[in-house]
């Protein structure tokens, strides 16, 4: 690994490792609870009840903005990673399927994957959205469903690299370090999606409170005057995608080149791959 990359790599695992360390105990530093009310629009330093200080102000309902996005940052976390699970564990069937050697069920789930590459995310949600409402699992299916495509031709790559590419030991660890990487890629990419959704009143909700997205909607009419209830979350949530882009472009100088070319994510990547199959 190159300097940049090992430079990239340690800056993504410290601002990473910090951030899902707050998520963890955040809660239990929190001066107060996510839903205690106290005056509205408060200055950051303001001295709170019971001896405890708000350090970023409070909102317009009178809610303590650093514990606000504390209890935010674990639920995100949590909520997050859960549906990256839900993600594999409903498309990688599918992609498994279409990339198999039944030919019948390659068939069937081929055209489940075309249809997946022609219809938006964001018209998937909306119209799960009428009929499910606004829960985990529903965003899981629509990223399950758009992801698709990708999940794919990242099967499709892995049964190419796994018989032609690198038998080796070594080989294999590199594989599973591209895995890594896109993992860490599609973890970024949902929770992107699920705040702007929430910024538009239409995302999930993960108790016991909303996430940033949420938060930003409720603050943008005070950033002006009050600048603070607006961007402490999103600092929390632009350090989250940082870290988490940063420790994924540091890896991925551990891939070899024959598989950063087939990588999904890579424009071009299916007609490039399936021309030398």
């Amino acid at each position: 690994m190159s300097l940049y990359g090992r430079i990239l790599v340690s800056i993504g695992a410290v601002i990473l490792g910090c951030w899902v360390l707050m998520a963890l105990i955040g809660p239990w530093l929190a001066p107060v609870g996510p839903h205690a009310i106290s005056a509205p629009l408060m200055p950051p330093g303001t001295p709170g009840p019971e001896g405890s200080t708000f350090w970023l102000g409070t909102d317009d309902a009178g809610r303590d903005r650093l514990s606000g996005v504390l209890w935010s940052g674990r639920a995100v976390l949590f909520g997050m990673v859960g549906t990256l699970l839900l993600v594999y564990v409903y498309g990688l069937p599918v992609a498994l399927a279409a990339t198999g050697r039944q030919r019948a069920l390659a068939v069937s789930a081929s055209a489940v994957v075309a249809v997946a590459r022609a219809v938006p995310v964001i018209v998937s949600y909306v119209v799960l959205l009428t009929g499910f409402g606004v829960w985990q699992l529903t965003l899981a299916a629509v990223l399950a469903f758009a992801a698709l495509p990708n999940l794919t031709d990242g099967c499709f790559a892995w049964r190419q690299a796994r018989s032609l590419a690198v038998p080796d030991r070594p080989g294999r660890n590199r594989i599973m370090i591209w895995m890594l990487v896109d993992a860490l890629r599609r973890l970024a990419f949902y929770t992107a999606i699920a705040e702007c959704l929430g910024f538009l009143g239409i995302g999930p909700w993960f108790p016991p409170v909303p996430g940033f997205g949420w938060m930003v909607a409720e603050a943008r009419i005070w950033f002006f005057s009050f600048p603070q209830v607006m961007l402490a979350p999103m600092a929390a949530l632009g350090l989250l995608l940082l870290g988490l882009n940063l420790l994924a472009s540091g890896l991925e100088e551990l891939v070899p080149r024959s598989l950063r070319s087939t990588d999904p994510a890579k424009p071009g990547y299916s007609a490039e791959a399936r021309s030398r199959s």
